[in-house]
């Protein structure tokens, strides 16, 4: 009984400091839109000092007018390679997505495949598991570029290659420590890429983010992972709680950005992620009619529309909706919960409260920034 009484407590206070945090993030908000604009001089050198080697091998003029086409041979596949970027969300349906879009004939995966985590992760020493961390062996732009090479093409038809990273949207892991005397992420993975491919095609998928939280937890600390860890409603309601107490703890002290960008944030539990407008802007004001957020609730629902509108936004033929029906049909949904996830259920209802109370202003601000109320997911 006194559990309960604890819980319901820790519940209410927890509501209350929702609701302060909430209106301390509104006020900063101009402050922190506004502070998005940054000099392209001060990018460059942050990355010829994070990574010099993409500096040397990118042309005088890809650099100088910022355009996505290029000339020498050197960075030939590089200027294809990044014309279209799946750039998010993790647990969001984006490996199935891929999988219907690289069936199109015009579009191939390329030969590093779907993910390669580069410029999130491999060029700055990182490890390309996110929950395993630790320093691995830098890789040279040069690598990555043979990797992408007409050399490693072979058998590849498609004349788009996609990069699917699901890390590029949102992962900064890091940066307070190679930026020490930084206040704030110094650019955006956005910026990093707007830099060297500016008339890429970005398309980013997201879903509810209270359930896109619970998938994330079941999926990432399972046995695929390594962690066999005893996932269950319960302990999914702790970890919540925990990384939310944090998480509103961050608000109290920086804006929105600094926190959903900050490397305190638990990569077992990553409730930041769910914070999509933060992300979705910073990509959206650097790319607008380049960038397409397609919601997976209405590709689960009605496959063909979405995917027809994603064929006219990177301008590639229409195929046949009967074939593009049948493949439909005939493949099973990529990464859907397993089995043994299953089994655990749903989360607890108070759980989800707590989540939907959390992520509800941000979802009505990602729902008034693209001005489309299928962001808003209507909690009740």
């Amino acid at each position: 009984m006194q559990a309960k009484i604890w819980k319901s407590k820790t519940c209410q206070l927890l509501g209350i400091v929702l609701v302060v945090a909430s209106i301390f993030l509104l006020t900063q908000r101009g402050e922190e839109v506004s502070s998005m604009s940054r000099d392209a001089t001060q990018q460059l050198a942050q990355l010829k000092e994070e990574s010099p080697d993409v500096i040397q091998l990118l042309p005088e003029q890809f650099l100088s007018n910022y355009r996505a086409s290029v000339g020498m041979t050197t960075v030939e596949s590089f200027g294809v390679y990044l014309k279209c970027i799946l750039a998010g969300m993790p647990k969001c349906g984006s490996t199935d997505l891929y999988s219907k879009l690289i069936w199109h004939p015009d579009l191939a995966k390329p030969p590093c495949g779907k993910e390669n985590h580069f410029w999130t992760r491999s060029r700055l020493g990182k490890s390309t598991n996110h929950l395993k961390g630790g320093e691995v062996k830098k890789q040279s732009f040069d690598s990555f570029l043979k990797q992408i090479g007409p050399a490693n093409m072979e058998g590849q038809t498609g004349s788009l290659l996609i990069d699917g990273t699901q890390s590029l949207l949102w992962d900064l892991l890091g940066w307070e420590a190679r930026y020490p005397q930084s206040s704030k992420p110094p650019y955006s993975n956005a910026e990093l890429i707007h830099l060297v491919a500016p008339m890429s095609k970005i398309i980013v998928i997201i879903r509810d983010p209270v359930e896109r939280l619970y998938s994330d937890y079941l999926y990432f600390n399972g046995d695929d992972y390594g962690l066999h860890e005893n996932r269950s409603a319960l302990s999914f309601d702790d970890a919540v709680r925990a990384e939310l107490g944090r998480f509103v703890g961050c608000l109290t002290k920086h804006n929105l950005r600094r926190c959903c960008y900050s490397s305190q944030n638990d990569p077992k539990m990553r409730l930041h992620l769910g914070v999509y407008i933060t992300y979705v802007r910073d990509w959206y004001q650097l790319f607008g009619e380049n960038m397409m957020v397609v919601s997976l609730e209405d590709y689960s629902k009605q496959p063909l529309p979405v995917l027809y509108r994603i064929y006219n936004f990177l301008q590639v033929p229409e195929p046949s909706r009967d074939d593009l029906s049948i493949y439909i049909k005939s493949t099973s949904k990529k990464n859907a919960r397993s089995k043994s996830d299953s089994t655990k259920g749903g989360m607890l209802a108070s759980t989800r409260k707590l989540l939907q109370d959390f992520y509800q202003p941000y979802n009505l601000e990602l729902a008034e920034y693209l001005r489309d109320t299928r962001f808003l997911y209507n909690y009740k």
